[in-house]
């Protein structure tokens, strides 16, 4: 993850994070939405307890894993778009498009859509 002046602030290396296809970010509630192989993944940030030296912007945050959807959009999801103003996440995957609230509930899914 960098800031805004393009310094990393944080890896998620370590974390069990598959290829990831696409990510947008979620200004309503400060979050980044991921998607890609293994479905979505919602992550928050908050501020870590660890002692940085560094002058660098958001340098004290990092990512967690608020929520974790394998099965959103289809085990492989190509493209992810949020609507905002209603908070509805859109997943494009081989098999279908899907249409989630941002708490993972199913609200639309169109078979086959080529």
């Amino acid at each position: 993850v960098y800031n805004k002046d393009f310094c990393e602030t944080f890896t998620v290396l370590n974390l069990d994070l598959k290829l990831v296809k696409s990510i947008i970010f979620n200004p309503e509630i400060d979050e980044l939405i991921t998607g890609g192989v293994g479905g979505v993944k919602f992550w928050k940030y908050k501020m870590n307890q660890k002692s940085n030296s560094k002058v660098v912007a958001m340098s004290n945050y990092e990512l967690y894993l608020r929520a974790d959807y394998p099965h959103m959009g289809g085990n492989w999801v190509t493209k992810v778009e949020l609507d905002v103003a209603t908070q509805q996440v859109f997943c494009c995957s081989v098999q279908a498009l899907f249409c989630y609230d941002t708490e993972g509930k199913l609200l639309l899914e169109i078979p086959n859509p080529h």
